[in-house]
């Protein structure tokens, strides 16, 4: 337990002045980092990180989606698109001459994985560059992942009576998931209460509040779907460069699933405008 708590405060020390610079290429960098970390975890986790041929392609997709966010090339999905085309292209093209050895399921996870894990880093940038907003819009990927998590746990721990998902997450439990739920859409909407103050905004409180329950239970699902694939391959943990939390993927893993949901829900220009009362 010391050593989780010691990680945790070294790791906030190194968080949150990244996140003053989150406006310059620090934290491009800090992202495209984050996810060549994560898709070379994930390749060590299916067994396939001894491929060269897809493991080092796989490294430079994951740096370039953060690194090319912010170039004049990156409007809208543009840039991601046109690079992950790229890539599958590669993978399939790799697929023809190497079949002997590499099987199309093989093609298959490195590209569901690998593209999962690069888009939700690669969206983290893109919203922190929504609108004139944008640099408080962001943070809600981080309140949405982690006031879930933090909730879901104990409250799990002091209500939990209902198994969740039992044979992906054992210790999960229904009650410790709304206990998530419900923390996470006042998180939002306590955020959002200080957002208004410093713009001078009236923000629509009740959709803000239905944005952080879906948030919290898309991080949930994201959480899930990082340890159903751990149970598939029979590992505890995704790395040990956090010691006693694992990973970056044991750390990012209901981030990875957040990130992109916002994004998307940015693209609509009704979503910049939740912060304006509706008439």
């Amino acid at each position: 337990m010391k050593q989780r708590i010691l990680t945790a405060v070294v790791l906030l020390l190194i968080f949150f002045p990244i996140l003053l610079f989150s406006g310059t290429p620090v934290f491009n960098i800090a992202a495209a980092i984050c996810s060549f970390l994560g898709v070379y975890e994930m390749l060590g986790c299916v067994g396939l990180r001894k491929h060269l041929v897809l493991t080092i392609p796989s490294l430079i997709y994951a740096a370039a989606g953060p690194i090319l966010a912010r170039t004049r090339f990156a409007t809208a999905y543009g840039v991601l698109l046109s690079i992950t085309v790229l890539f599958l292209m590669y993978l399939m093209f790799i697929h023809v001459f190497t079949s002997e050895k590499i099987r199309t399921s093989d093609i298959g996870t490195v590209f569901m994985t690998t593209v999962y894990i690069t888009v939700a880093f690669t969206s983290i940038i893109r919203l922190r560059d929504v609108a004139e907003i944008g640099r408080y819009i962001y943070i809600f990927v981080f309140i949405g992942a982690w006031i879930t998590d933090i909730f879901a746990y104990f409250g799990g721990r002091l209500l939990g009576r209902h198994k969740l998902c039992p044979t992906v997450s054992p210790k999960k439990t229904i009650e410790g998931a709304v206990c998530g739920i419900v923390f996470c859409a006042l998180a939002f909407v306590l955020y959002s209460g200080w957002v208004a103050h410093e713009l001078q905004l009236t923000p629509n409180y009740p959709v803000i509040a239905l944005i952080g329950a879906f948030i919290s239970a898309v991080s949930q699902f994201g959480d899930l779907t990082a340890s159903v694939i751990k149970r598939d391959y029979g590992i505890k943990d995704y790395g040990k460069i956090f010691p006693g939390h694992g990973g970056i993927l044991d750390r990012f893993d209901s981030i990875l699933a957040v990130a992109p949901f916002l994004f998307i829900l940015t693209g609509n220009p009704d979503f910049i405008r939740i912060f304006n009362q509706i008439i």
